[in-house]
Formats: structure tokens, C-alpha cells, sequence
């Protein structure tokens, strides 16, 4: 046993002493000024009769210590059962198995709903994942324990006001193609450097994300927000930014080329050197005079 355990097993069974002769005597001495009007027979039967009416406090007070014994060794029940959960799940992420690392990823989403405060640390664990495991993909096909962690990320519910508030994500140079990532919550994500070619991110929340050289070709970023994105150098070629909101977004040197602006919010937004952009696709997308628009060369 630790020295601090043993100081603290002995500070209650002291305390726990003490409190016990305090109820012992407290009916004697609240009582002295009368018992000592009485012979000793009459005094000591006084004094047993005095006591007895303290048992049910004694009782009480046995009982509440009892329930708090009780309710503090679930709780440190359960937060071991959360550590052995959460690193069984790390194990299998580990896996050579593709099924086995996908079961992983589930194991954490249970983890993550169970106890609130590990969501955190299960959303950086899954992030770490994925970017190690996309980061020298040469094929298109998403594997099936890639889509599961992407998927565990993009239904987490958020979390109660209670809580730790919620850490961006960090999916740096993640590369997944074709991805079903419709309304992934990603604000303030780190997405610098992802090649996301023919995702899916219809109505994704990405505002304040960082997409600075993204490859964003033929991406459905239909009805997303993507408010203060930062999405320098980003390639937009043939995107889908229907009814998107790009207000205040950073797009300098960004490719739009054939990217469907129809309805996309570009209030505020900066578009110094944007590429390919044409002034029919202005047209069609909604601007004002804060609209950093390119120069006529571009």
C-alpha cells in the first residue's frame, strides 16, 4: 500500500473514532447539570437511557458514511473500466487486421458517449489514427477501417456545456478521396494539406478550418459553411459550392476553375490572385463591397 493511502486509511478510522466518542458522550455532557442531581444507580440508568435515543443518529451518520464509501468506489470503478475500454480499443487500432482496427474505432465512439470526458482524447487518438494510416495511400478506395473512424468522428454528438470544451481537429495531410464526410462538424479543423478530391461535404461545418493547399477537385461542398475558412492555395477545380457561405474566408491564389458558385456567400471573403475565377461565376455567387475580388489578369 502508498504511504498516502495508508496516512489517509489512518486520518479516517481516526476521525472516524473521534466522531464515534463524540456521540457517545454528547447525551452526558448536554445532560451533566441533571445527572449530577441523581445517585449513581439512577445516573448511570439516566445516562444508558440518554444513549440510546443517540443510536438512530449514530446509525445515520454510519449509514452516509457507508453510501459515500459506496458511490466514490463506483466511481473509481468505472473510470478503471473506461481505461481498460479505452486501451482495449487503442490495442485494436494497433491491429494488423482491418476488421479488428475498424472495431476499434466503434469501441471508442461507446467509450466516447459513456464517459464524456474521454472525448477529447478518443477525437485525438481517432485523428492520429487517421492520418497515419492515409498517409501514403496510393489507391482512391477508402479502406473499411479508415471510413469507420471517419465516421465515428463525423456522428459524435457534442458534448454537454459541463464538459471540456470541444478540441479542433487535426487531420492534417489526411488523404481521402470520394469520402462521405456530409455534415462533419469541423470547426476550426486542421485540414492543411488533405487531398479530399470528390468528397463528399455537403453541409460539413468548417468554418474557421484550415484548408490551405487542400485538394478540394469535384468536392460537393454543397450548403457547407466554411465562414473565416483558410483556404490559401486550396484547388477548388469543378467544386460544388452551391448555397455554400464562404463569408470572411481567406481563398488568396485559390483554384476555382469550373467550380459551381451559384448562390455562394463570398461576403468579406478574400479572393487576391484566386485562379480560373470568371465573372460569370461572380455573377452567380453573392458578393458586396468587402469582397476582395482578383485582379483582371487572373
Amino acid at each position: 500500500m502508498r504511504p498516502r493511502a495508508l496516512l489517509i486509511g489512518l486520518a479516517c478510522a481516526v476521525g472516524a473514532a473521534a466522531l464515534l466518542y463524540v456521540l457517545y458522550q454528547l447525551p452526558i455532557w448536554l445532560a451533566d447539570d441533571e445527572l449530577g442531581r441523581l445517585d449513581t444507580k439512577d445516573r448511570l440508568a439516566a445516562a444508558a437511557t440518554l444513549r440510546g435515543q443517540f443510536v438512530p443518529v449514530v446509525s445515520v451518520v454510519l449509514g452516509l458514511a457507508g453510501l459515500v464509501y459506496t458511490a466514490r468506489k463506483l466511481l473509481l470503478d468505472r473510470a478503471s473500466q473506461t481505461v481498460d475500454r479505452f486501451n482495449t480499443a487503442v490495442t485494436h487500432l494497433d491491429s494488423d487486421n482491418p476488421v479488428t482496427r475498424g472495431g476499434g474505432a466503434w469501441a471508442l465512439q461507446a467509450i466516447m458517449d459513456d464517459a464524456p470526458r474521454e472525448r477529447n482524447r478518443g477525437r485525438r487518438l481517432l485523428a492520429h489514427f487517421l492520418r497515419e494510416r492515409t498517409a501514403h495511400r496510393s489507391t482512391a478506395d477508402l479502406p473499411g477501417d479508415v471510413e469507420a473512424a471517419l465516421e465515428v468522428l463525423r456522428s459524435q454528438r457534442r458534448p454537454e456545456r459541463r464538459y471540456r470544451a470541444e478540441e479542433p481537429l487535426d487531420l492534417t495531410g489526411l488523404r481521402a478521396p470520394r469520402a462521405d464526410l456530409h455534415e462533419f462538424p469541423l470547426t476550426n479543423a486542421r485540414l492543411a494539406d488533405t487531398e479530399l478530391t470528390g468528397a463528399n461535404l455537403r453541409a460539413a461545418t468548417l468554418d474557421g478550418a484550415h484548408l490551405d493547399h487542400a485538394n478540394l477537385i469535384a468536392a460537393n461542398l454543397t450548403d457547407a459553411s466554411l465562414k473565416n475558412a483558410h483556404l490559401r492555395d486550396a484547388r477548388l477545380n469543378n467544386a460544388t459550392l452551391t448555397n455554400a457561405d464562404l463569408t470572411g474566408a481567406d481563398l488568396t491564389r485559390a483554384t476555382l476553375s469550373a467550380a459551381d458558385l451559384t448562390g455562394t456567400i463570398l461576403i468579406g471573403a478574400n479572393l487576391t490572385d484566386a485562379i480560373g475565377l470568371t465573372t460569370r461565376q461572380l455573377e452567380q455567387a453573392r458578393t458586396d463591397p468587402t469582397t476582395r475580388l482578383p485582379s483582371p489578369d487572373n
